[in-house]
C-alpha cells in the first residue's frame, strides 16, 4: 500500500482473503485513527478480534461519556456541536458549563481541533473556521492535574498497570507549557484514587484482553473526573519510558493485543504496577513565539542522564503550536530514585524555561 487510508487497507485485506480464511487472519495497528476501520473490517468479513462498535467506544469521545453515564464514573458536562445542527449560543454554553470552555473534534487525538474558548467573540471566530463536516464537543474547562493510566490486560506475563503524572495537559502545551510525565509509586496517595477510577471507567466500556490508555484529572479535593480512554498504547515518550523504567515493550505488547484478542470483554479488576527496574522522566518541549536566542537544559541533581534532541537552533524564528506534535524538542533524564523523579517533574512543570527567545521584528 502506497498510502495507508481506510480504504486502501480494506481493500489490502479483501485481496489477501482470497488466499485464506478470515479465521486465520488477524489485524493490528497501532494508528489510533485506523482502529475503527479495523473493527469495521473484521465486522465486514469475519475476521476474528475487536468490532467496530467494541472501538469506537474508545474513540469516539460521546460515545465514551454515554457509556460511562451510569457507571459511577464522573465525567465532564459537555455539549455536542453536530455538523448539521446550528451551533448553541455562547451564553447558553456558559450557563450549561461554565467558562473557560474546551472544544474538541468528538473523534480525535493529539490535540488535533481543539482549542480554549475564553469570550464570546473566540467562539465567534471558531465557529467561522470550525470544519463543517466534523463533530465537535464543548465540554466544561476541567482544572487539577491530569494522569494517565495504561494497562496491559491478557497478554504480558502477568496483567499490569502503570500510573503516570503528567506535567501539564496537553492544553497547556499550545500555551507554552512542557508535556512529560513520570510513573507513581504504588504507595503515591493518588496511585489507588486514580487506578480505581479507570479500572471503573474500563469495565463499563466493555474492554477485555488488550492494550489501554485512560486519562484522568485529580482536583486538589480528591475529585477524579474521567477525560477519555484509547485502544492503544500509550504516546509521546511514554514507551520510552516504561521501556526504561520496566524493562516492557508496551508497543509490542499493543500489536500483541489486537492479535490475540477475540472481541471477548472481561471484568478487569484492581491490577498491580509492575516491578520498577531504573527511574526516568520524559518531556516534550513546546516553540516558544519569536526569535531563538538560547537554548537550556533542565536542572538536573548530579549523577542524571540526559538525552536532550532539539528540532530548532539558535536564530530560527518560532510560532506557537498548534498540535503537541509540533515540538520544539525533546527530553529523557535517566535518575537515580524516586524522589528525583518528583523534583524532576516540579521544575519542568514550574520553572523550566527551555527557549529564551526575543520579539520577532
Amino acid at each position: 500500500m502506497d498510502e495507508l487510508t481506510p480504504e486502501s487497507v480494506r481493500s489490502f485485506v479483501a485481496s489477501a482473503l482470497q488466499a485464506m480464511h478470515p479465521k486465520d487472519m488477524r489485524l493490528a495497528t497501532l494508528d489510533e485513527h485506523l482502529i475503527p476501520t479495523l473493527g469495521s473490517i473484521r465486522d465486514q468479513f469475519g475476521i476474528p478480534g475487536v468490532s467496530q462498535e467494541q472501538s469506537l467506544r474508545f474513540s469516539d469521545k460521546k460515545l465514551m461519556k454515554e457509556a460511562l453515564a451510569n457507571s459511577g464514573v464522573r465525567t465532564p458536562q459537555f455539549v455536542v456541536v453536530s455538523a448539521d445542527s446550528e451551533p448553541p449560543t455562547y451564553d447558553l454554553l456558559v450557563a450549561r458549563l461554565g467558562s473557560p470552555l474546551f472544544v474538541k473534534p468528538t473523534c480525535g487525538a493529539g490535540s488535533h481541533g481543539t482549542r480554549l474558548i475564553e469570550t464570546e467573540a473566540e467562539w465567534r471566530a471558531w465557529l467561522t473556521v470550525r470544519p463543517e463536516d466534523v463533530e465537535f464537543e464543548v465540554d466544561a474547562f476541567l482544572q487539577g492535574t491530569l494522569y494517565h493510566v495504561d494497562f496491559v490486560v491478557g497478554i504480558d506475563s502477568s496483567d499490569w498497570c502503570s500510573v503516570g503524572e503528567y506535567t501539564h495537559p496537553n492544553a497547556e502545551f499550545l500555551q507554552g507549557g512542557t508535556l512529560g510525565s513520570r510513573a507513581l509509586s504504588p504507595d503515591d496517595w493518588a496511585t489507588p484514587i486514580v487506578r480505581h477510577a479507570a479500572v471503573q471507567a474500563l469495565n463499563a466500556l466493555g474492554a477485555g484482553t488488550g492494550v489501554y490508555h485512560v486519562e484522568l484529572f485529580l482536583s486538589s479535593a480528591g475529585t477524579v473526573t474521567f477525560l477519555e480512554a484509547a485502544m492503544r498504547p500509550p504516546g509521546a515518550m511514554v514507551p520510552d519510558l516504561y521501556s526504561h523504567i520496566y524493562g516492557k515493550n508496551i508497543q509490542s505488547l499493543g500489536v500483541m493485543a489486537q492479535w490475540r484478542s477475540d472481541g471477548a470483554t472481561a471484568i478487569i479488576k484492581s491490577i498491580a504496577s509492575p516491578k520498577r527496574t531504573g527511574f526516568g522522566i520524559w518531556a516534550w518541549i513546546p516553540p516558544a513565539p519569536g526569535v531563538v536566542v538560547a537554548l537550556q537544559a533542565p536542572e538536573l541533581p548530579p549523577g542524571s542522564e540526559l538525552s536532550i534532541t532539539w528540532r530548532c537552533s539558535v536564530g530560527d524564528a518560532l510560532i506557537s503550536p498548534e498540535v503537541i506534535v509540533e515540538r520544539a524538542g525533546m527530553l529523557f533524564a535517566s535518575l537515580a530514585n524516586y524522589d528525583e523523579e518528583r523534583v524532576v517533574l516540579n521544575g519542568l512543570r514550574h520553572d523550566y524555561r527551555p527557549i529564551i527567545t526575543e520579539g520577532l521584528a
